[in-house]
């Protein structure tokens, strides 16, 4: 009986949270009346959806007007930011009146009900009642309406992520003539996905301008000259919005009879989820989602309030925190991690969360919430959550149960005082946004009865209260524990009172030791700490730094590695044996650094029945090894079977063995040995050689064997002069870069003859580097060809003109490069600059006329020339260049004037006159003497 008032208490505390009321049906029947929507749009004015307009009723009336098959137009967004509005605009279009003979509104909220649906698709086509039939009379009474016809039917407001309901409706629908189509309006991209046959349009925000024309109406009418002071408040309050017309309509509405600049400055300041709300509201609106959510995922997103607004929150630590916190329910035979994993798409799905595919992490993937999902989760969890950057005197809410803070720099954090009070304190994290390393914290953790996080990331060891590992003993740490000044443990027995091996929720740990005279720890000491330290068997991520001890603790041997996929260590100098790594099972990624003595990664004998070592290391990394000599102490075992990235560096003695499923190897600062016994790893698809002082050339052997070789960089060579003609053998290679070498001079004629594949050749930096060969006509599916650094190159060669596929092309006498530009399809992205270090005097760049071979490229689209301070025009068969998109000139001072022909390049899209003045007074926008030449151009930069 405990047990079920226990439950039912957290339950009414749950409809609380989520602000449900009691009701029957009459106010479900009252709630969905209120969300009905119609066709008619009922804006005076609607504000930025022009062009999402637009692209719908292109795809409408021209992209799928011929389509066989019903084509279905997800439109998604969050709530409120006007997907309805998008719907009626394009539903009562002109062109969209005369495309389609019938079009049809219906609303369908959480009720999928087919037999529903199609009753009041038959009664907005016929605007008459229907009567209530059975399913299959009400089938075919739609399908002579719609049969043969080419149709519009807009489905708003769809939640429904049933496959097999929406085919039962669609198969219904499959009865239209070409071009018949449905536009569906949802929160929820699985929706979209089940539903759509063609890309959502995904709805964005509104712009500050024009959520400000938004606002005024509403909040001002047209009566702003008044109100100076108010203006610039409201500018402040519509800032909350975000982008979402619904909650800019609601807070301009709200402020259209406040007067008073007090009134304002106080709405400036609240949080959006303080404020008052009404039906109309945008919290109401979004909590419909929230309400949709099944139970395991509400708590889940609840609990995202902890970080603040505009944070990036890493997939890996919101997973730990929710399992850390008992939010991830136990499923039989699924991994708590994998549960977390489908709550964060789910979430993402769902668009409470914005997936950041591109994440700044290290690791894994991070998301980010809209300020209003964010108002969401915080108006759900009130002061239950706390994140600001605060003093240690702040006072809480005795109902606080997380709390972060975040700053760009934390050196130290000194815990705040107040937070002894908390009795209910679960959560705990310091976050630094900036590379400041490690937090150094300290805390009486005796005093916290209900912790269950701690998120510092980095504890740093000490002498003073709250620095002893023993602080650590009765804490379920999750995620990340990073422990640094080892060296400063006095007693091995402190390590072991930490109890890692009871942390069964972290999932990675971080040891580092650090030199330092004032702490004088032997080996032996050191070992002792790091056999305390033992982790629990659940550990994922592993490092060890600066250890000082001879050997390596025996759990190291045992099985407690077992689920350990990233492990790196570094600064052992003491140590000459690793331990048996190559057994590990889960291993996929080896960084070793900095370990003098070791000459062996695996260095354990053959043992009985043992033949496949690191069976699942994917990416090896060893770096400054000055004694390593080989992989393996013993030769003729399965060694690395699944091993794909190799990276190597100061490594002088090492060799390599035949390594079958190595793609990808980098090498730098090598012996000559090393890059002779490259040619056994035949698999390669990527080859970087980078840093050496005394090879003139690369040994004969070492490009033999490499068929699938694609991509070919070699940088750093301070003596290199030629390539071996073993290049020509390369007949897969797509790039090949060659960089800082000084003694470079040419390509060897006979080695481009092979290279029928090459799609992109840069030269970077190379200053003796006079000319191409004649050789380069061989080299028929050429790209992009960079030229950069080399102040020797006077010409290209006459075998340009037969590189029919060329778009691409730069070349600089300095080491100044384009790497990309703003028109993506033109082969650049964004406009950004690299620069090193000039090699010298610009009077050592000798070009002075335009390579003439040039005119004869007809495919050139792109062309960026920079740093001839003798180049003193363009010339006429610049017109010639009839594909060319993109012209940019930089620093070449003494051009004086443009070809006239250059007025008939119609394709040309972008030109940037860059450092050269006298250009730049000739085509100075409307008074230029050559403007008119440009004038044609859609984007021109001439500065």
């Amino acid at each position: 009986m405990r047990d079920i008032r226990e439950r039912l208490d957290e339950i009414a505390e749950e409809r609380s949270k989520f602000h449900l009321i009691e009701g029957g049906v009459e106010g479900r029947l009252d709630v969905l009346e209120n969300r009905q929507t119609g066709s008619i749009i009922t804006e005076s004015k609607v504000y930025g959806r022009d062009e999402d307009k637009e692209k719908i009723i292109e795809r409408l009336v021209e992209i799928v007007a011929d389509s066989d098959d019903i084509s279905v137009h997800p439109i998604v967004g969050l709530g409120g930011l006007g997907k309805t509005t998008l719907a009626q605009m394009v539903f009562n279009d002109e062109r969209a009146m005369r495309h389609f003979e019938l079009r049809i509104w219906v609303c369908i909220s959480e009720d999928f009900s087919v037999k529903r649906i199609i009753k009041a698709i038959i009664e907005s086509a016929t605007r008459t009642a229907c009567e209530a039939l059975d399913l299959d009379p009400l089938q075919k009474c739609l399908q002579d309406i719609l049969n043969g016809k080419r149709y519009l039917l807009v489905l708003d407001d769809v939640w429904n992520e049933d496959q097999e309901k929406w085919d039962r409706l669609k198969h219904v629908l499959a009865c239209g003539s070409k071009g018949a189509s449905v536009i569906v309006t949802t929160r929820i991209k699985r929706v979209a996905s089940i539903m759509g046959t063609i890309p959502l349009h995904q709805l964005s925000g509104l712009t500050e301008d024009e959520c400000w024309l938004l606002f005024k109406e509403r909040a001002f009418g047209q009566e702003t000259e008044g109100h100076p002071n108010l203006v610039a408040l409201g500018k402040e309050i519509m800032k909350k919005c975000r982008g979402v017309p619904l909650a800019v309509k609601s807070l301009g509405s709200m402020m259209r009879y406040k007067s008073e600049e007090n009134q304002w400055q106080s709405v400036v300041e609240s949080d959006l989820w303080n404020l008052p709300q009404d039906e109309n509201s945008i919290l109401p609106a979004l909590r419909l989602s929230c309400a949709n959510l099944p139970s395991k995922l509400r708590q889940c997103f609840a609990y995202c309030a902890i970080f603040p607004k505009d944070f990036v929150i890493e997939k890996e630590l919101l997973i730990q925190l929710w399992m850390a916190n008992g939010f991830i329910p136990f499923i039989e035979k699924l991994d708590p991690e994998d549960i977390g994993n489908e709550i964060c798409n789910e979430l993402c799905w769902r668009s409470f969360l914005e997936d950041l595919e591109k994440g700044d992490f290290f690791y894994g993937k991070g998301f980010k919430m809209h300020d209003l999902v964010h108002d969401l989760a915080q108006s759900i969890m009130e002061d239950e959550c706390f994140s600001k950057e605060i003093e240690s005197s702040t006072n809480f809410s005795k109902r606080t149960c997380h709390f972060i803070s975040v700053k760009k720099y934390w050196n130290s954090y000194p815990f705040p005082e107040a937070l002894y009070q908390v009795e209910t304190l679960r959560t705990f994290l310091v976050h630094s946004t900036g590379w400041s390393g490690a937090v150094e914290f300290s805390c009486d953790f005796s005093k916290l009865s209900s912790f269950r996080v701690f998120g510092a990331r980095g504890f740093i060891v000490g002498k003073k209260r709250g620095c002893h590992l023993a602080e650590l003993k009765d804490l379920n740490l999750g995620g990340h524990l990073l422990i640094k000044h080892l060296q400063r443990v006095e007693n091995p027995l402190n390590a072991k009172e930490a109890n890692l091996i009871g942390k069964r929720n972290l999932r990675r740990l971080s040891l580092y030791w650090k030199d330092d005279d004032s702490d004088l720890e032997s080996p032996e000491d050191a070992e002792k700490v790091l056999e305390a330290l033992e982790p629990h068997a659940n550990l994922e991520y592993f490092v060890i730094s600066g250890y000082k001890g001879i050997q390596f603790p025996f759990w190291m041997r045992d099985h407690i590695l077992n689920n350990v996929v990233h492990l790196r260590l570094s600064d052992c100098h003491n140590c000459s044996h690793l331990p048996p790594l190559s057994l590990l099972p889960s291993l996929r990624t080896l960084f070793l650094y900095r370990i003098s003595r070791v000459m062996y990664i695996d260095d354990s004998f053959q043992g009985a029945g043992i033949m496949r070592r690191f069976p699942s290391l994917q990416n090896l990394t060893i770096e400054d090894l000055p004694s390593l000599q080989r992989f393996s102490r013993e030769d003729g075992r399965e060694l690395l079977p699944c091993l794909t990235l190799l990276h190597i560096s100061k490594c002088p003695k090492l060799t390599l063995p035949r390594l079958p499923s190595v793609t990808e190897l980098r090498v730098s600062d090598f012996n000559e040995v090393l890059l002779g016994s490259i040619s056994n790893l035949k698999s390669l698809t990527l080859l970087s050689v980078s840093y050496n002082n005394k090879l003139t050339d690369l040994p004969q052997c070492m490009l033999l064997n490499l068929t699938s070789l694609n991509q070919l960089y070699i940088g750093s060579f301070s003596k290199l002069k030629c390539l071996p003609t073993e290049l020509v053998g390369l007949s897969a290679l797509e790039t090949l870069d060659i960089s800082c070498c000084n003694e470079f001079e040419s390509f060897p004629e006979q080695a481009m003859e092979g290279l029928k594949s090459l799609k992109n050749l840069r030269l970077h930096s190379c200053r003796k580097f006079t000319t191409l060969s004649e050789g380069l006509q061989h080299l028929s599916c050429l790209e992009k060809l960079t030229l950069t650094g080399c102040p020797g190159l006077v010409a290209l060669p006459d075998g340009i003109k037969y590189l029919n596929s060329l778009q691409h092309l730069q070349i600089s006498g300095d080491c100044i490069e384009i790497l990309s530009s703003s028109i993506e399809s033109y082969g650049f992205e964004v406009m950004t600059w690299l620069r090193e270090k000039p090699i010298g005097s610009p009077k050592l760049a000798k070009l002075a006329v335009f390579p003439e071979a040039l005119r004869y490229v007809p495919a050139l689209q792109s062309l960026y020339i920079s740093c001839y301070p003798n180049l003193t025009s363009l010339p006429h068969w610049l017109g010639n260049l009839t594909s060319l998109q993109t012209l940019i000139i930089h620093d070449c001072p003494k051009l004086s004037s443009l070809p006239a022909s250059i007025h008939g390049l119609t394709k040309l899209q972008e030109v940037a006159f860059l450092g050269c003045p006298e250009l730049v007074k000739l085509c100075e926008k409307e008074t230029g003497e050559d403007w008119y030449k440009i004038a044609h151009i859609p984007n021109v930069d001439v500065n």
